[in-house]
């Protein structure tokens, strides 16, 4: 079989138009799992779900280490911050 232009050119359209719907069927198979509702991105919402609900919010957690440290300080107030710091948990 001679390869001449016209089926040279018949050969590129193919391998052409092969390579182009390999790209596309990807790019439509990547798309589903990255987009808003795919399962990539619900993974991600959930994770950072259980995360933010496992975390105490920092202001408490400074709240308290500030209490405690003040009453190492002054021991006269260390009663009224542990009830306090009662209060904040």
């Amino acid at each position: 079989m001679k390869l001449n232009i016209s089926r040279s050119l018949v050969l590129l359209a193919i391998t052409v138009t092969l390579g182009l719907t390999a790209a596309f069927g990807l790019q439509k198979f990547i798309y589903e799992d990255l987009k808003v509702t795919g399962p990539v991105y619900t993974e991600i919402v959930d994770n950072k779900d259980l995360l933010a609900d496992i975390l105490p919010p920092p202001l408490y957690v400074v709240e308290s280490y500030m209490l405690a440290n003040e009453a190492m300080v002054h021991p006269t107030i260390a009663e009224q911050n542990a009830a306090r710091d009662r209060r904040i948990v």
